[in-house]
């Protein structure tokens, strides 16, 4: 994994990488109740999460964050056992996000 960065940071290497992926890892409900542009839903309670990881390109890099952190921490190690090594973690998740007025927040 590449590193827990603080929304700042997440932002500016993410708006750096061409091909980057952003993965908001909430429910559905969540998603859609607000979400970082450009965001794709990959709910990691979903029963078939870890099936979808497995399918992800090994080559890109993800960037992921959820609510407060705790899953996108899960769902980078888990990212990290199937072979993907650009992985980049919004510490705090969307809370964190909001908190520092980053105001990139849609919903659908």
């Amino acid at each position: 994994m590449n590193g827990l960065l603080e929304p700042e940071e997440f932002e500016k290497v993410y708006n750096k990488i061409v091909d980057a992926v952003l993965i908001d890892l909430r429910t559905p409900a969540e998603y859609e109740s607000g979400h970082i542009e450009n965001a794709i839903n990959l709910d990691y309670r979903s029963d078939n999460f870890e099936d979808t990881v497995m399918q992800l390109d090994k080559g890109k890099t993800y960037f992921v964050y959820c609510r407060s952190g705790r899953r996108s921490s899960s769902a980078a190690k888990l990212m990290e056992t199937a072979g993907i090594k650009n992985i980049y973690d919004l510490k705090g998740g969307i809370n964190a996000w909001k908190k520092h007025g980053k105001l990139k927040v849609v919903s659908e």
